[in-house]
């Protein structure tokens, strides 16, 4: 998803002169994703959700979205992901031979701490996934607060 900003409104354009004030609003989210891995374990991510872009109007339009986290600048794999309707986002990691070793839904976790799809400027989010011999643990981090979820695998 393009790191897009943006403002819909319908104009009456029947006269010679129309006057709008414009106001552009983040209407995308940049995830942050930190691998917590001790060893170079080569690895992909791949986000995948129902909205695949925005409509004339400006609101999300529904359809298959997909997209493959790149190295960010700093720590971690960056993707872009446009305003979702509900929280079906979801996150596999590949392995090398892009199999999908495992699937989270990110969208649910994003929702019980309190991410807003629904918010006019939409905010970033960096999540930490912690492999480990258990498990794995997925760190939010959004504004002052931060959400802790173990997964046993």
């Amino acid at each position: 998803c393009p790191w897009l900003y943006m403002d819909s409104f319908d104009a009456d354009t029947h006269g010679e002169v129309c006057h709008k004030d414009v106001r552009l609003y983040k209407n995308h989210c940049r995830l942050t994703v930190l691998m917590d891995v001790r060893d170079d374990v080569p690895y992909s991510l791949t986000f995948r959700g129902n909205v695949n872009g925005y409509g004339m109007d400006g609101l999300p339009s529904e359809g298959s979205f997909s997209c493959v986290a790149y190295p960010g600048q700093g720590k971690g794999m960056l993707a872009a992901v446009p305003r979702q309707l509900d929280s079906s986002l979801l996150l596999d990691v590949q392995d090398e031979g892009t199999s999908v070793i495992r699937t989270f839904a990110l969208g649910e976790y994003l929702e019980q701490s309190g991410f807003d799809w629904q918010e006019k400027e939409l905010k970033d989010a960096t999540i930490v996934v912690d492999y480990s011999v258990t498990g794995i643990r997925i760190t939010y981090k959004g504004g002052d607060k931060e959400y802790h979820y173990d997964i046993i695998l």
